[in-house]
């Protein structure tokens, strides 16, 4: 069996070789970049508490009404990853989760671009808050592999793996691999993964920029001014800044979780390869 077959392994173990109530230690292997993630949460009703002015009064994006349900499925996603049993079987889930991000970059109610960005900002911090629980998912799951691979070989063991049978259920072929080799085939199987959540930063990254670049095409002005911002004055959106302004990746908040985000992806890339 190649190890590039790894996504068609439903990577079932034995029941001798599970480490489900195994609890992390921190490592070189992948360390998470939690604190600046945690830091932009907290901090975030302070980024959107902007100015309002006398016309437009700016109203709370968490608390403007839906027809979608991301934000449930996004509650749902986090509160299984975050109590997850850590195991194989949470590749699936982590999967899941990629799947609805990928889903929440093109949500017509939750990002729907014709309302400013204000009113669409809820989307974007769902998808931030959904990455940094899949990416941080990702990477315990990286550690708890090498560790649970490593002991396996210690008491020459081996992990069991049944093979996909494509007919809606088990299979009775199975594969005995050392835990060595075990890990290097899941290893090999996350690079997919790896490259599949690049793509979605880089989807997300160039949405935001198009999204913040609407009415900006012509900016700046022969004085390094934004036009738009001239041009409506008092009526402005104070979350519309200028996207070419290098100060709008520190001030808006879009800017600065797609920053995040892609640092988080980063990581679990590295971890993978």
């Amino acid at each position: 069996m190649a190890a590039g077959q790894f996504d068609l392994l439903p990577c079932e173990l034995s029941r001798n070789c599970g480490f489900d109530s195994f609890q992390f230690e921190s490592t070189d292997i992948c360390s998470s970049p939690t604190e600046p993630w945690q830091a932009l949460c907290q901090n975030r009703g302070r980024d959107l508490e902007l100015p309002s002015n006398k016309t437009d009064a700016y109203i709370s994006p968490m608390s403007i009404s839906q027809s979608c349900k991301c934000d449930e499925e996004v509650s749902d996603i986090i509160r299984n990853l975050s109590q997850a049993s850590m195991s194989n079987d949470i590749i699936q889930a982590l999967r899941a989760g990629v799947s609805l991000a990928e889903r929440l970059l093109t949500c017509p109610a939750c990002y729907d671009i014709s309302k400013p960005p204000r009113l669409t900002v809820q989307n974007v911090l769902l998808i931030g808050q959904l990455m940094f629980e899949i990416t941080s998912s990702y990477q315990r799951y990286i550690q708890w592999l090498y560790k649970h691979c490593a002991e396996l070989d210690a008491r020459n063991e081996s992990e069991v793996v049944y093979l996909d049978s494509g007919l809606g259920f088990p299979s009775e072929i199975s594969l005995q691999l050392s835990g060595g080799k075990f890990r290097d085939l899941v290893m090999h199987g996350l690079q997919k993964d790896g490259e599949r959540l690049s793509a979605l930063g880089k989807r997300f990254a160039q949405r935001q920029r198009n999204r913040h670049m609407v009415g900006h095409e012509a900016c700046p002005d022969l004085e390094g001014r934004c036009r738009k911002k001239e041009y409506f004055g008092a009526d402005h959106d104070p979350l519309d800044l200028c996207p070419l302004d290098p100060v709008a990746r520190r001030l808006v908040p879009c800017f600065r979780i797609v920053d995040e985000v892609q640092g988080m992806i980063k990581q679990v890339e590295n971890a993978a390869a």
